[in-house]
């Protein structure tokens, strides 16, 4: 025992530098072995992708539709792709698959994205699903998010609801999230009484549509576009003949009032629902003023313009 001691004490800086040697070789060997480990998941994951059909997920929820057999595997793989990313925090990969204009309306630079969407979609480990909404004109998709049972060990039902919209954006297809759907150009304009109204272009949402318009007063008079003494007055029609009311409560009263010559720009918000059927055929401005200062003169001046843009 003697002996071993001795030896032991004679060696300690040897037997130290050896038990640590081993400590890191077998961290190393962890290491590895975790990183073969992902890499064999993320192969088994590229190829489960790559045999996936999404026959079922292009049927639309609100209508007997489908996404063409051309598109569902595309669409179907963009989503997928770009919902993987946000699991596994590859903020900049998931970035690249927004169209443009996401990414101009509503997260400029990949900080905002990372922080208002995929840290509060994405903030513990998730599972999801898709199924197509509409697959006409514009192929929506809904998403739901839910918890991931195998890491919480909790079944939970409940889910976060998104819809992406795939856009075809410079040369490829590109996702809009967040319930928006895209940007419309219109340019459409008409004009009456020397009141001019253009219609510039529209960022849609799934709930509502926000339009860009330019009204220019050719004439004498200061005028008003609207008096917001009713609610009805600035509404959208579709083909059905269904009224979508603008909500000019977001709107400040001074920002109608133009003056003579001038020109002004101001955005309008609109009821709306993004069904398969609902395509929008004009917009009417029933309740304009052409004589702003006569009205606030005049209880009883009544005269009234009404200009309508067809879409």
């Amino acid at each position: 025992m003697y002996k071993l001691l001795s030896w032991y004490n004679q060696n300690r800086r040897k037997i130290l530098v050896v038990v640590i040697a081993i400590i890191f070789l077998i961290a190393i060997i962890q290491i590895f072995n975790q990183i073969a480990k992902q890499e064999n998941r993320t192969i088994v994951t590229e190829q489960n992708k790559e045999g996936k059909t999404y026959e079922n997920e292009s049927k639309s929820i609100i209508s007997e539709s489908s996404v063409s057999n051309e598109y569902s595997q595309t669409f179907g793989s963009l989503i997928d792709n770009f919902l993987e990313n946000c699991i596994n925090n590859n903020y900049e990969k998931a970035y690249e698959l927004l169209s443009s204009d996401c990414k101009n309306i509503l997260y400029p630079d990949i900080n905002l994205f990372k922080t208002r969407y995929c840290q509060d979609k994405f903030n513990t480990k998730k599972t999801y699903s898709f199924k197509s909404w509409t697959a006409t004109d514009i192929n929506i998709y809904q998403i739901k998010i839910f918890e991931d049972i195998l890491s919480t060990g909790i079944a939970d039902t409940s889910y976060i609801e998104d819809y992406y919209s795939v856009v075809y954006d410079n040369g490829e297809y590109k996702l809009n999230i967040n319930s928006y759907i895209g940007n419309l150009q219109i340019n459409q304009s008409n004009e009456e009484s020397g009141i001019k109204i253009k219609i510039e272009n529209a960022n849609m949402y799934m709930d509502y549509d926000i339009y860009n318009i330019t009204i220019s007063n050719n004439t004498d008079n200061t005028i008003l576009l609207d008096t917001k003494n009713n609610s009805k007055s600035i509404y959208m029609l579709d083909d059905n003949s269904n009224k979508h009311i603008s909500q000019l409560n977001e709107n400040a009263s001074n920002n109608f009032i133009i003056e003579s010559n001038k020109t002004k720009n101001i955005k309008i918000k609109f009821s709306n629902t993004h069904m398969e059927s609902n395509d929008i055929q004009k917009i009417i401005f029933s309740d304009i003023v052409p004589n702003y200062n006569k009205y606030l003169q005049d209880k009883n001046y009544k005269e009234r313009v009404n200009i309508e843009v067809e879409i």
